[in-house]
This record gives structure tokens, sequence and C-alpha cells, in this order.
């Protein structure tokens, strides 16, 4: 029995293998985009192991239905805020934003470094030249480059 016939014998199995790889390729994402889509095929297969035998076209009808109402339902009860907290763990950097660090060495020309825990970062300086062992504030980063500004 190849797996074409195994999902026509056993829909409840092929809706939820598009369950497992929808779930997959949203936690890769992490964009909730999927995850609705998941959840959707995941009670498709539910539905159809109490009420079996239905037909494909039955199958799809209820899945985009199911998904049209877990998509909704999804937006109204678990809405983006738009909001990135700043201890986000998918972005290191914004952890550095607000936070006082050390000047390693005299800035010349607004260009120095600063040191981040145990780290040594390139750092850039519009007000002023600070001098080494100032303690300063990181204003923005850029990629490896930190953007601070004196402490008030």
């Amino acid at each position: 029995m190849d797996i074409i016939e195994l999902f026509g014998a056993h829909p409840f199995w092929a809706w939820m293998t598009l369950a497992a790889i929808l779930l997959a390729a949203e936690l890769m994402t992490g964009t909730t985009y999927l995850l609705w889509f998941s959840v959707a095929a995941g009670i498709t297969a539910l539905i159809l192991s109490v009420i079996p035998n239905q037909t494909l076209a039955f199958d799809v009808i209820l899945f985009a239905i199911l998904s049209f109402c877990t998509v909704f339902a999804g937006i109204k009860f678990f809405p983006f805020t738009g909001k990135i907290h700043k201890n986000d763990i998918n972005d290191p950097h914004s952890r550095l934003l607000g936070e006082t660090v050390v000047v390693l060495e005299d800035f010349h020309s607004g260009i120095g470094a600063v040191k981040v825990g145990d780290t040594r970062w390139r750092a850039l300086c519009a007000e002023g030249n600070p001098k080494a062992g100032d303690v300063v504030k990181v204003s923005k980063v850029d990629g490896a480059t930190l953007f601070i500004s004196p402490c008030h």
C-alpha cells in the first residue's frame, strides 16, 4: 500500500500530516500565519475521525471553512500588537538599547570602542569625544556598531 492509497483510505492521517507539516513550517518562520491553517487541518482530521467516509470535496470544503474560522478567531483573540519587547530573545541587539557601557579608549572624531559585558564593540558618538573610562548609554545598534550618547 503506497502513501496515496493510505491517505485515501484513512483521511485522518492525511489531514494530521498536513497539520504537522504546517506546524513545522510555522515553527521555522515564527509568523503565526501558518499556525491557524495547521489548527484547521487538525480539527478537520478530528472531525473526519468521527464522521468517516466523506468525499474529498467535503474534506476540502470543511478545511476551508475551518481555516477561515481559525484565522479570524486568531486575529480576534491573539492580535499582533506590533510591539517588540526590549528583551526579545530573537533580537539580542535590541537588549543593548538604553544600556550603560564603559568607554575603552578615547574617542577621536566621534569614533571609538566601548565594552559591553566582556565584548569590545565599535562605537560612534555624535556628541563629542568620550574619554576612556567614561560611562555612556547605547542609543542605537546598527550591525556591529553601537551609537552612544553621554549619560546625563
